[in-house]
């Protein structure tokens, strides 16, 4: 038997249904419907009235009475409702687009509120500098009129060439001209000024409050011990309770030395290498090599090719990762504001060293008075207040330093034999 034909297509398969099937019927009918929709709607939805009108007019007119009749008036035109615009209003039920005559603001959000930062900013300052113009215009006004023919008591003696100066410096010394930086309107740290102390610091405390204190100082305790561990483990205890000897070192350093030399040498020996040399490859190994090379390189463009047409079908994997990256963005931005948060009440590096928090005030279960006059006080103000202000980021941290005072010295002359009288005895301040 010969092979089947190309243009025989069995008609009981899905292949018949696209090359066997006339749809030029479906086509016309579907062109219809647009055209209907166009003008009004479809014509099997509307009623009969909308498509057909009776016809009252009578089929034989009188001719006597047609010249009795005066002529109608001719209606008159609707300017704004004319059939040949009636397709420049749109479809019947279809929205008129709005365009709105704004542009969106494409910045981020950061950008944003830096920008809204500074502009209130500005009207602050606008707002504190309008205020002191309008109190010195009522100052001025308060004055009384100066007397033309007085002494003039505020004259420069130093001559014309100091007045541009003196008139800035006095302009810089009065109040309100000099504008204070933006910086300095922003606090430098979160903490209040006056921290209030924990409910167990009191001379009354309940139960609950002090034991939580002793808590808060056994944890420090705590911290305390594991650093200091922590440094011994790092410098004590990595060096040795005994220094190595020599006869250690010898040791050490011949482990593994005149252990089976003599196998070693006699399987050297033994095993003879040989490099196996490649045979040349044929022209017919060559030839195959290259054509599974282009097969491949076909085979590859055909995979990128059929990737980058199912990039179609992934639109709602590619909406899901893109709201995926849009939650995991927020997520990183509200986690760096809490940083930042938590930064903003920490002490700051201004300096050489670092902030070092006083210990905590407390006293213990036995401690506690029954009174307040045997009350035991505990803590400084004036250190309390002096690290406040270097948690705050006012000043820097800073460590007492003390100067030794250091004595010259005094210097001899060298006396030889010779020398050895009183009179030659030189004795020297390092001046």
């Amino acid at each position: 038997m010969g092979a089947k034909s190309k243009g025989r297509i069995p008609r009981n398969k899905k292949k018949s249904w696209k090359k066997q099937v006339d749809i030029s019927e479906v086509d016309e009918y579907l062109d219809d419907v647009r055209l209907q929709e166009r003008f009004g709607g479809l014509v099997s939805e509307k009623e009969s009235d909308e498509i057909f009108t009776i016809d009252k007019s009578p089929d034989e007119a009188d001719p006597d009475v047609l010249l009795r009749q005066k002529r109608p008036k001719r209606p008159k035109v609707d300017q704004d409702n004319l059939r040949c615009f009636q397709n420049l209003k749109g479809l019947p039920g279809a929205k008129v687009p709005v365009k709105h005559n704004y542009i969106k603001d494409k910045r981020p959000d950061y950008i944003k509120a830096k920008t809204n930062r500074k502009k209130a900013a500005s009207e602050l300052l606008a707002a504190v500098s309008n205020d002191i113009a309008l109190k010195k215009g009522e100052e001025k006004k308060k004055q009384l009129p100066k007397d033309p023919w007085a002494d003039d008591e505020t004259a420069d003696p130093a001559g014309d060439w100091l007045e541009p100066a003196l008139r800035k410096m006095r302009r810089c010394r009065t109040e309100g001209t000099v504008r204070r930086p933006l910086y300095m309107r922003v606090k430098r740290s979160l903490l209040p000024a006056v921290e209030p102390p924990h409910a167990g610091q009191s001379y009354h405390p309940e139960a609950a409050d002090h034991s939580a204190l002793l808590e808060e100082a056994v944890l420090v305790e705590h911290k305390k011990e594991a650093d200091f561990q922590r440094w011994e483990r790092q410098t004590t205890a990595k060096f040795p309770s005994r220094r190595p000897t020599e006869a250690d070192w010898i040791k050490e350093m011949s482990g593994g030395l005149g252990e089976d030399e003599e196998e070693k040498g006699d399987e050297e020996k033994s095993v003879t290498l040989v490099k196996k040399v490649p045979k040349p490859k044929t022209r017919q190994q060559r030839r195959k090599m290259r054509e599974r090379e282009v097969a491949e390189r076909q085979r590859l463009a055909a995979v990128t090719t059929r990737r980058s047409e199912n990039e179609v079908f992934r639109v709602r994997t590619i909406a899901k990762e893109l709201r995926a990256r849009e939650a995991r963005t927020v997520e990183r931005q509200a986690r760096r504001l809490e940083r930042q948060c938590a930064r903003a009440s920490q002490p700051l590096t201004l300096g050489r060293e670092r902030f070092e928090p006083t210990s905590l005030e407390l006293n213990l279960t036995e401690e506690l008075p029954g009174s307040l006059r045997n009350i035991r006080v505990e803590g400084d103000p004036l250190q309390e207040r002096f690290k406040s202000l270097q948690k705050r980021n006012i000043i820097e941290p800073r460590v007492r330093t003390t100067q030794k005072k250091k004595f010259k010295r005094k210097r001899f002359d060298r006396i030889t034999a010779s020398d050895r009288e009183p009179n030659k005895l030189k004795t020297e301040r390092n001046f």
